[in-house]
């Protein structure tokens, strides 16, 4: 039984509801994708702040 044959046999309101839970996991992977770059710059700055702070003086 493929996909298309269970299609057929769902109501609008479950269509719907699966529509619209695909939208959310769309949205949250997008946040997610989104937060992990973020992070990802912020810790490259942490980096480079250590790095200057406790780096090799030329002292």
């Amino acid at each position: 039984m493929d996909i298309l044959d269970l299609e057929d046999q769902l109501d609008e309101k479950t269509k719907l509801l699966i529509s619209e839970m695909e939208k959310e996991i769309e949205t949250k992977d997008k946040e997610i994708y989104d937060l992990k770059k973020e992070l990802a710059f912020l810790k490259g700055q942490i980096i480079n702040k250590n790095r200057r702070i406790f780096g090799q003086s030329s002292e």
